[in-house]
């Protein structure tokens, strides 16, 4: 609702690491974790997210990127709707994972009037963003993968303009580009 995304919001902002109690944990998250030993949700994650950045990488062009951008072959730049909503899909369909796809603004410092971006959000205990294409910004590594805390006390903050489940990326305008790459990466 968007009475519970205002308040989700507001919370991220604020700076707290954990989620209210009313916005969940994911038990298929606990339960991919439990799969890995008792490691933790991220540590088990990142070297997924990081065979997924391999699988996808090599088919970014200029046919996936946003139109404001020159997709360049296996650049992450204007890589980022289209990568996060790919992302978005096998994270549920491999792993049973209900990630939501956000826009907004990537803030580099205090004085950047920030970039328009696009990420996915994982609620599990703290708010976790998951970014395949954070290097298409200078001193980006190429996977974020940390709360809203973690990242701002880097000196990045991610502000969320509009967030959405699977359930609604039907209508979204990364449709198009999104069917490419899909096809291009094969599944």
């Amino acid at each position: 609702s968007r009475s519970s995304s205002r308040a989700r919001r507001r919370w991220r902002l604020r700076g707290f690491r954990a989620a209210p109690p009313d916005f969940g944990v994911s038990p298929v998250a606990d339960k991919l974790a439990a799969a890995f030993h008792g490691a933790s949700l991220t540590d088990t994650l990142r070297p997924i997210l990081a065979a997924y950045r391999a699988e996808v990488q090599p088919h970014w062009s200029a046919a996936t990127a946003h139109p404001d951008y020159e997709g360049a072959a296996g650049s992450p730049v204007g890589q980022c709707g289209v990568t996060s909503a790919w992302l978005q899909r096998r994270l549920a369909e491999d792993h049973g994972l209900e990630v939501r796809y956000c826009t907004g603004t990537r803030i580099a410092s205090p004085t950047d009037l920030g970039s328009s971006h696009c990420w996915l959000e994982l609620l599990y205990g703290a708010t976790l963003v998951i970014d395949l294409t954070a290097d298409q910004f200078p001193n980006g590594e190429p996977i974020t993968f940390a709360s809203y805390a973690e990242i701002a006390s880097s000196g990045v903050w991610y502000v969320t303009r509009h967030d959405a489940p699977a359930s609604e990326m039907a209508t979204d305008p990364v449709q198009p580009r999104l069917a490419i790459l899909t096809e291009a990466v094969g599944r």
